[in-house]
């Protein structure tokens, strides 16, 4: 803002890069072979973030799922409902640096 009773002594400033890591979304479907959205599905995230326990995530009536992890979070998902079988029967994920859609089971 410009005081005309104030003298400043910098008339610009410098700025340095500033980065900000924003969560990032891990979501996908879990389906019968048939296609058929599976509903109340347990997925695992593993490990949280450090100290958390295990985050769990369930899929709603279409077998949609949805879950923020940290920038670079590293873990696996894995689920899990009853005596049925997944493929793949888990996700590795090393460094997550961007969104990760369409992680699918089935």
């Amino acid at each position: 803002p410009y005081n005309k009773n104030f003298v400043y002594s910098e008339p610009s400033a410098k700025v340095s890069a500033l980065t900000i890591d924003f969560d990032k979304i891990i979501s996908g479907k879990v389906t019968t072979t048939a296609g058929l959205g599976v509903e109340g599905v347990t997925l695992t995230f593993s490990p949280p973030s450090p100290g958390a326990e295990d985050k769990i995530v369930i899929t709603q009536a279409d077998g949609t799922y949805e879950h923020q992890v940290p920038n670079r979070w590293s873990g696996t998902v894995t689920p899990s409902k009853g005596s049925l079988c997944f493929f793949p029967p888990s996700i590795d994920y090393p460094d997550v640096t961007e969104d990760q859609t369409g992680q699918d089971f089935r």
